[in-house]
């Protein structure tokens, strides 16, 4: 509901302005990728699914062209930006407040109300990048500490979480903060000292024992175990793939696709084999291509700035791996954001210069003044 009333507003704010619609290269790599979702329709195995996941992509570009259509100034991103890290926050606290109530979602591993364990821990994760560059920006007035305790924070709700996934999607967002700390002042390094302690302190007192243990394993899953199940899961969706490589089995018929090798429908858990099976090789060459839309919007940016998109877009391309995002808000916002970001920066950039070169033909033309004696 409020996505259809942000549209319709999105839409009558540009006629009543008169303002041109803004489109990028990802918009038409996006819209070329949802229309060969549409198209598949029609050999789909699963057409129930396949016009449920058409509309939500149809959705999702909606939302990328509103943000790209409006957020024109770096200083609305931050705002974006700020955004995501508050609503972070709620999550961080809901899940704090699961713990201590006792609510386990699945077997000792406590998330936000209505979240998946492995989904918050990569939303969360998401977050750290986020809230340390608008630190280091110096944005949000008072909020700027709230951004700063947040990669402290957000970890220990990670740990609540008990994800494999999650755990190593937040060490991948912890890089932006070891990147950039050498450049920080002595006394921001202390202040990340002591709050380091504190975090680490806290996790160890309160986070159950059950949920370190399930994280110590992390390594001998990720190179001896099955990932619970998964390996299962990607086998069935490659020799699916196999049989239909090219235009794939249909947008959202993943479950149908593999339910044959397994006895039973499953989701893929992993973007990238997700996309291979549901839309074949067509749809995954527009997906990477959408990848690298993004990628290369980051590298037009100015250092701090290229360096939390690297950042995000990596957390985002690990934690693809082991989860089914290629639909998900999170994954469509991230690459919204980010080409709006260079949008905005580059075109604030091409303004400096132009007002600098009007500035130096004005004083060029000018007459010398007079002092009188």
């Amino acid at each position: 509901m409020f996505g259809a009333l942000a549209f319709l507003a999105g839409v009558a704010a540009v006629m009543v302005l008169r303002k041109g619609i803004r489109l990028h290269l990802l918009h038409w790599l996006m819209f070329c990728f949802v229309l060969w979702g549409g198209v598949s329709y029609y050999w789909s195995i699963d057409q129930e699914h396949t016009l449920e996941r058409l509309w939500t992509y149809l959705q999702l570009l909606i939302m990328v062209w509103l943000v790209y259509q409006w957020v024109d100034e770096a200083k609305a991103l931050k705002s974006l930006l700020g955004a995501y890290v508050l609503g972070a926050y709620v999550s961080v606290f809901s899940t704090v407040v699961s713990y201590f109530g006792g609510e386990a979602a699945h077997w000792h591993r406590y998330s936000a109300s209505g979240f998946n364990p492995n989904d918050i821990a990569i939303i969360l994760a998401q977050g750290i990048p986020m809230a340390w560059y608008l630190f280091q920006a110096k944005w949000g007035g008072r909020l700027k500490w709230a951004f700063f305790i947040y990669p402290f924070l957000a970890p220990i709700a990670v740990a609540l979480t008990g994800s494999r996934s999650g755990l190593i999607a937040t060490l991948a967002a912890l890089l932006f903060v070891l990147w950039t700390a050498p450049g920080l002042p002595i006394r921001t390094k202390l202040a990340c000292l002591v709050a380091g302690v504190g975090a680490t302190w806290t996790g160890i007192s309160f986070v159950p024992v059950y949920s370190w243990g399930r994280l110590a394993t992390t390594g001998t899953e990720l190179f001896h175990g099955g990932w619970n199940y998964r390996l299962s899961i990607w086998e069935a969706g490659v020799r699916s793939f196999a049989k239909n490589p090219v235009l794939g089995v249909g947008a959202g018929a993943f479950r149908a696709a593999v339910e044959p090798f397994l006895g039973t429908g499953s989701a893929s858990h992993n973007v990238y084999l997700a996309v291979l099976v549901e839309q074949g090789l067509v749809g995954f060459v527009l997906f990477a291509l959408i990848l690298a839309a993004a990628v290369q919007s980051s590298l037009q940016l100015p250092t701090l700035e290229r360096r939390m998109w690297l950042v995000l877009l990596g957390t985002w391309g690990v934690s693809a791996f082991a989860h089914p995002w290629e639909w998900r808000k999170q994954t469509w916002i991230l690459f919204a954001l980010v080409v709006a970001h260079a949008a905005a920066l580059v075109s604030k950039r091409k303004t400096e210069i132009l007002c600098s070169d009007r500035g130096a033909r004005l004083h060029k033309g000018s007459l010398p003044l007079q002092v009188p004696d």
